[in-house]
């Protein structure tokens, strides 16, 4: 865009960061500091897409300090913070180990929470091996959601855990009472600069052989 004369906006900065979240995060910190000297850090869509990339990336230290002070931010403009924000907070709460205070926060907030931001902490719970909170949470969502085959996977893989194998054999056997499938995984890696996508056992790709 540069090369063309063409100056990117805060949506140009909001979509590139995200995806470098996944696999470029080197080009990630570069974006963030372009963005700083832009003068778009402070648009909500650019600062959901640095608290989404620090999290993807790993880094949930600087996820977490850019989360709250957006967040923070966005109060002390008289800007009422949506179920988005919110959900971003639970997400970098939880990827912290951080279950009681994600949970109390979502108790806390005056919002109708969605699927989403409950299997966001279901999946922490997975995780951190919470597995008494975990499988309440579980509940909640497919109550909400009854086809919610993600749920299912994660209860599933949480009593495997536990080895609750009496558990796995039920939950197995409800999904296949409603015809539920789990979609494949995929896997991304960067080489040479190059951003490549797979999945398990996959022999599409040009170069599986070396994969």
């Amino acid at each position: 865009m540069k090369l063309d004369g063409a100056r990117p906006n805060e949506f140009t900065f909001a979509v590139t960061e995200c995806h470098c979240g996944l696999s470029a995060i080197r080009l990630g910190h570069l974006l963030h500091a372009c963005t700083e000297k832009s003068g778009f850090k402070d648009y909500v869509t650019v600062g959901n897409a640095l608290i989404n990339m620090y999290a993807k990336s790993g880094n949930i230290q600087a996820a977490n300090k850019e989360g709250f002070c957006y967040l923070n931010q966005m109060k002390e403009s008289n800007i009422v913070p949506g179920l988005e924000h919110y959900t971003c907070i639970v997400g970098l709460l939880s990827k912290a180990g951080r279950l009681d205070d994600a949970q109390n926060f979502m108790r806390s907030m005056p919002v109708k929470w969605d699927v989403v931001a409950w299997r966001t902490l279901l999946n922490a719970c997975h995780i951190h091996r919470n597995y008494g909170l975990g499988k309440r949470i579980a509940e909640w969502v497919l109550e909400m959601d009854p086809n919610d085959v993600g749920t299912y996977m994660l209860l599933s893989n949480m009593y495997a855990k536990a080895k609750r194998w009496d558990g796995v054999v039920k939950i197995r056997k409800l999904m296949r009472d409603k015809n539920l499938k789990k979609e494949p995984g995929v896997s991304w890696i960067e080489i040479r600069n190059v951003a490549h996508v797979f999945v398990s056992e996959d022999t599409k790709h040009p170069e599986h052989n070396e994969i």
